[in-house]
């Protein structure tokens, strides 16, 4: 399921700024969730469960886009408001 993050991530910053701080964003991005999801297993959430929970507290990717130095992008795919 850690490779199943990993992809969501990746999609979810396929449009971020190719920078340092964007790179760091994604990587701590990514360790939380995996943390996120471990401690959910852990809580006796099935994977399914543990998983959906995971990417729900993910929050405003637009934020996470001006964090990496970039202007809000939407990722293919995403709805917008």
């Amino acid at each position: 399921m850690n490779e199943q993050l990993r992809k969501h991530v990746d999609i979810l910053f396929a449009a971020a700024p190719k920078t340092q701080r964007a790179a760091e964003i994604k990587e701590g991005l990514l360790t939380s969730l995996n943390d996120k999801y471990n401690d959910l297993l852990a809580d006796g959430y099935d994977s399914t469960a543990a998983f959906q929970n995971a990417l729900a507290g993910i929050g405003d990717i637009d934020e996470l886009f001006k964090e990496c130095g970039g202007m809000p992008v939407r990722p293919v795919g995403q709805p917008t408001d």
